[in-house]
């Protein structure tokens, strides 16, 4: 596969950052809602929740590759 550079990113970081903005809340909710257990990575903590939102610390990465912000979803009236 050929990843071209834009700035410090490659497309394909990119596609994925993108792919996980859009679809990773409705993914996270609907997996909860269906009683299934979700692995979230939080700051350098790998996170495992599960259906009743307790959340089990799994590892820790010593540094993540990719800065995360955290963003805001609402619900449109």
């Amino acid at each position: 596969m050929n990843n071209k550079k834009i700035g410090k990113e490659t497309d394909e970081e990119v596609l994925i950052q993108t792919a996980l903005s859009k679809y990773g809340r409705r993914a996270y909710d609907t997996s909860i809602a269906e009683g299934h257990c979700v692995s979230v990575l939080r700051g350098n903590s790998i996170l495992l929740v599960d259906s009743s939102g307790i959340r089990k610390k799994i590892a820790t990465v010593k540094q993540a590759k990719t800065k995360i912000t955290q963003r805001k979803f609402s619900l449109k009236k």
